[in-house]
């Protein structure tokens, strides 16, 4: 089951992505407070975060994404926040 959740982890573009592959892939997500926190399998439930996929893990899916296929992203956002800092120490003309 890790093994299906990688594969399709690897391959989803974006959080709501992967919980529809996984659904794709007959896994059957289980929620709690509105939100997805494990699978289904076998009539058990296993948690997302045990299995190595922190709801923060899947947050961050589309930011790297956007950060393999853009290396400039990573310039600007690098150069956004030395701006920030330099600002916040009052350093900027």
């Amino acid at each position: 089951m890790q093994l299906q959740l990688a594969e399709v982890f690897s391959n989803a573009k974006s959080s709501q992505d992967f919980y529809q592959r996984i659904e794709k892939k007959g896994l059957q997500p289980y929620l709690r407070d509105g939100q997805v926190v494990g699978i289904i399998n076998n009539q058990k439930k296993y948690r997302l975060k045990t299995l190595g996929f922190s709801n923060q893990r899947i947050a961050n899916l589309e930011n790297e994404i956007l950060q393999k296929h853009n290396p400039r992203l990573k310039e600007l956002k690098q150069l956004h926040n030395r701006r920030s800092k330099n600002k916040d120490l009052g350093l900027e003309r």
